[in-house]
């Protein structure tokens, strides 16, 4: 009697079950990557920030070695550009990396303005009779904002989406605490009410350092 041979049976999934996974992994892949993805650019953005808040923030204790307090600086005179780079001169240039200065947009890579986060048209960029525009070696755009007395930093210059908040914030400087966010002595909800969809989010660097230099969930990303 001839012995009966062994018949191997290989087990695999069905292409049912290989489309209902592929479903599955599509499904999550779609709610959990907008996610990861947002996350990445508010910590890059934090990260620029940080980098772009330390190099003004020696800039200006260096400066004030050689040209005394921060208080008591000559920003130059508003409506004369002249006087206006020869302050920047004096108290700025030497003591950053400067690639170009912004006398256009095309200058600095942009194509429109600046908006604030509630979606209208805030402050410009270039005007060397009101302000000194330029690019840092990194590729940060500065706008010395003589008029205000104010320091606008764009993280990644004219790349979108230039907005108050997004990438574009606002400094100003204090007599004994030097580089500051601007709203740095406001109240917790002034901040957080101008940092919103509905506000300028001329505040939001201030309420980006109060939170650890972190972004929030309560963050309008």
């Amino acid at each position: 009697m001839r012995p009966l041979k062994y018949i191997k049976i290989f087990k695999a999934f069905t292409l049912a079950e290989v489309l209902i996974t592929l479903g599955i992994i599509g499904v999550v892949a779609a709610l959990t990557i907008p996610t990861l993805v947002k996350n990445y650019q508010k910590t890059q953005t934090v990260t620029q920030l940080k980098k772009a808040y330390t190099t003004l923030a020696q800039a200006v204790k260096q400066s004030e070695i050689a040209n005394g307090n921060c208080a008591d600086w000559d920003w130059g005179t508003d409506g004369d550009a002249a006087s206006i780079r020869q302050s920047f001169d004096t108290l700025w240039a030497p003591y950053l990396r400067i690639s170009n200065f912004c006398t256009t947009l095309g200058e600095c890579g942009y194509s429109n303005g600046i908006n604030n986060l509630a979606g209208a048209g805030a402050n410009g960029v270039v005007s060397p009779t009101t302000r000194t525009t330029l690019v840092l070696s990194d590729g940060t755009v500065l706008i010395i904002w003589v008029s205000i007395k104010a320091i606008v930093v764009d993280i990644n210059a004219g790349k979108r989406p230039n907005i108050y908040g997004k990438d574009v914030f606002y400094f100003i400087l204090d007599a004994s605490k030097g580089l500051m966010p601007t709203g740095y002595n406001l109240s917790t909800n002034t901040v957080n009410n101008d940092c919103s969809t509905s506000g300028t989010g001329y505040y939001c660097a201030s309420k980006i350092m109060r939170d650890g230099w972190e972004m929030k969930s309560d963050y309008p990303w």
